[in-house]
């Protein structure tokens, strides 16, 4: 998991699909869309700061 901050108030989130499965299929249940996609890793992008952003999430 790599947690980026790519504007002043949006957060990305890079995930692994083989190591982090269980928390994108969580993310996408609870509605959360992936911004990107690759072969290795599914990026989602949240509204907030990167602190806000773990808060929200129980990182």
């Amino acid at each position: 998991m790599k947690i980026t901050l790519i504007k002043e108030d949006k957060t990305e989130i890079k995930l692994s699909k083989k190591k982090e499965s269980f928390l994108i299929e969580q993310l996408q249940f609870f509605g959360a869309v992936p911004s990107k996609e690759s072969t290795l890793y599914k990026y989602f992008q949240f509204n907030g700061d990167m602190e806000t952003t773990r808060k929200y999430l129980g990182f």
